[in-house]
């Protein structure tokens, strides 16, 4: 799986300026175009798991170079796929040693007087994130395709078309809207921008709004299957939703327009 830095951000539970923060330190760079920004730029599981231990350890109070020492150790020992991972300080030696938990070892520590120490649960890090992935653009897809499906939109003389591709004036690239909402008696009515439901929903709001401009549609919707945020550009007016209108309430809202 590849994901940009915002979806990263998300999938760890840090910040989108910590991501960014930690790839200019050389922390955590991503696989994929590491001098890319924005869209070009892609995390690998592997990114992830390192973004997350990154996190847990600045959680704690640790700073970048011994978090730089923690990374370096994992990935030269080869402790990528341990379960939980002990960090201790070792005097004698004077740094940090990285090493598989197993039982008994924190007792036999503790008991060595030995304080200074983190257990990283390394495995459930990383079944969070994937947990958190399971929750991804396709179910949010499913869940928004049942929800326009309950509201009537699939029901004839209106339509839901699919993947719509646009073109937005002075660019070549063509930007797709996942969902555009047509109106039996008027046509295109609405653009629908779904993201995955471990991002916040008005995460394609930007994108919903260029796209029902360039169509010339009224309602410009971003949902992660979840939450539903409503953008009204006659109006100018931005709402959260419980659930899509109907057609028949958006056909309504254009009537008063006409009217009004």
């Amino acid at each position: 799986m590849f994901c940009t830095t915002r979806e990263a951000a998300s999938l760890v539970g840090c910040t989108l300026r910590q991501v960014q923060y930690w790839r200019t330190k050389g922390l955590v760079v991503p696989v994929v175009n590491p001098q890319g920004t924005g869209h070009s730029a892609y995390y690998s599981d592997e990114n992830l798991r390192d973004l997350a231990i990154v996190h847990y350890l600045v959680q704690r109070g640790y700073d970048l170079q011994a978090v730089a020492d923690v990374l370096s150790a994992i990935r030269r020992l080869g402790l990528e796929q341990a379960e939980r991972l002990l960090v201790r300080w070792d005097e004698r030696q004077q740094q940090l040693v990285v090493e598989a938990l197993d039982r008994g070892q924190l007792e036999r520590e503790l008991a060595k007087g030995t304080f200074s120490l983190t257990v990283i649960p390394l495995g459930e890090l990383q079944r969070q994130i994937q947990q958190k992935v399971s929750t991804g653009p396709a179910l949010a897809a499913e869940r928004v395709r049942w929800r326009l499906h309950r509201a009537g939109w699939d029901e004839r003389p209106h339509e839901v078309q699919v993947g719509q591709a646009i073109r937005f004036p002075g660019r070549r690239r063509r930007v797709v809207a996942d969902y555009v909402l047509r109106h039996g008696e008027w046509g295109p009515i609405a653009v629908v921008e779904v993201k995955a439901g471990y991002l916040p929903a008005d995460a394609g709001l930007a994108q919903a709004k260029r796209a029902a401009s360039v169509l010339g549609v009224r309602f410009a919707y971003a949902t992660n299957g979840v939450q539903v945020l409503e953008y009204d550009l006659i109006r100018g007016v931005t709402v959260w939703r419980w659930d899509f209108p109907t057609p028949q309430q958006l056909w309504e809202r254009m009537r008063e327009q006409l009217t009004g």
